[in-house]
């Protein structure tokens, strides 16, 4: 029996314009100011995931879609069994590396500038975590809790830790989280261009209080 490619066609389009809806869909929502240094890196780069989740998504409904109505049963198509074709095998294998492998290329940047270090910055901020709360000590020695001001455009070097348990350093507008790991300091950068105050919080499960661990960091 000859194949409908009418059906197939319809099928295909359909995969087609839900995929671009959900293209437009992400990129109007994920279209955001840029809140801090990272910003254009890590957006950039979920954006692309999530446009590349939507294409491999789209392209396997679409031919789940057209396999369940042109094998369906009644329909008299010639079914094949298909077995040992190396060349499907291998063209899988190819198209999933090819993909990892750009994902990878691209993370790139993100992750270099998210690790790399400064000598530019202005100011050393030191971050101790510790059940329930977050502890800013400055250059000058002032210490504050679970608040902390900084100067639009300036560069401050978070130096961050914990004297307990494993916390997470984590502000989602500023496009920032580290671990807060006991005897270990890991440093973030961080460069704000636009004022306002940023939530942060625990993102590392540490006890019963863990839901209540936030500070503010407030950018003038």
């Amino acid at each position: 029996m000859k194949i409908n490619m009418k059906r197939k066609y319809k099928i295909s389009l359909g995969s087609l314009i839900f995929g671009l809806f959900m293209v437009e869909h992400v990129i109007s929502t994920r279209a955001s100011p840029t809140d801090s240094t990272y910003t254009p890196q890590i957006e950039f780069l979920l954006t692309l995931v999530i446009l590349v989740s939507i294409f491999i998504a789209s392209l396997v409904f679409g031919m789940l879609i057209y396999i369940v109505f042109r094998f369906r049963e009644g329909n008299k198509t010639v079914r094949k069994k298909i077995q040992n074709e190396m060349r499907l095998e291998i063209g899988w294998v190819i198209f999933a590396t090819v993909i990892v492998l750009s994902l990878f290329v691209a993370s790139l940047p993100a992750t270099t500038s998210y690790f790399s270090e400064r000598e530019d910055y202005d100011e050393e901020i030191l971050v101790i975590a510790y059940q329930y709360n977050f502890t800013f000590v400055r250059e000058n020695g002032s210490r504050s809790v679970d608040i902390v001001h900084i100067e639009v455009n300036k560069i401050y070097m978070f130096n961050i830790t914990s004297i307990d348990v494993i916390h997470s350093f984590y502000a989602h507008e500023l496009s920032i989280k580290l671990d807060m790991v006991p005897g270990r300091y890991n440093i973030i950068y961080l460069q704000v261009p636009i004022p306002g105050t940023y939530e942060v919080h625990c993102a590392e499960y540490c006890g019963f209080g863990h839901y209540s661990m936030e500070a503010k960091i407030v950018v003038k």
